[in-house]
């Protein structure tokens, strides 16, 4: 049997390890984080031609201000950058400074008003169009339009 002084050794040399593989990880993701904090330029794009649409202040796209007008703009620049880009969910609710989970309520909040709001949907068309022809053939592939 070890000793109490040898098993505390095993522990602090176990905790050291773990606490070096954390910081390894930390420094990776925020690596990776460092590219999606900038917003990629198609994402950023796409929060400008919204934020214009919407007659929104492009700051308050990856502001925390959840008024009655950003929050909708903010919502339509997510559920299109998610249509119209190859962006996982993560990059895309990290450039609005947000997480995965907001992009999908995002979309469904907007497919959901989109149905029952005419004049709603009719911005959200017109935005959507100005965001594929901006984005050019960049996404040939993307996925079919909001209903």
């Amino acid at each position: 049997m070890a000793s109490p002084r040898h098993a505390l050794t095993i522990f602090r040399s176990r905790v050291a390890e773990l606490l070096t593989a954390v910081d390894e990880l930390r420094h990776a993701l925020e690596t990776a984080a460092g590219d999606v904090r900038n917003a990629p330029g198609d994402v950023k794009l796409i929060q400008k031609i919204v934020a214009a649409e919407f007659a929104v202040d492009p700051r308050l796209m990856v502001g925390r201000k959840r008024d009655a007008l950003a929050a909708p703009a903010r919502m339509v620049a997510m559920a299109l950058s998610e249509e119209l880009t190859g962006h996982t969910l993560a990059c895309i609710g990290a450039a609005f400074d947000r997480d995965h989970g907001t992009v999908i309520h995002a979309r469904h909040a907007i497919e959901g008003r989109c149905a029952t709001e005419s004049r709603f949907a009719h911005k959200v068309t017109l935005a959507r169009e100005k965001c594929r022809a901006a984005l050019g053939e960049k996404y040939p592939g993307t996925v079919p339009a909001l209903r």
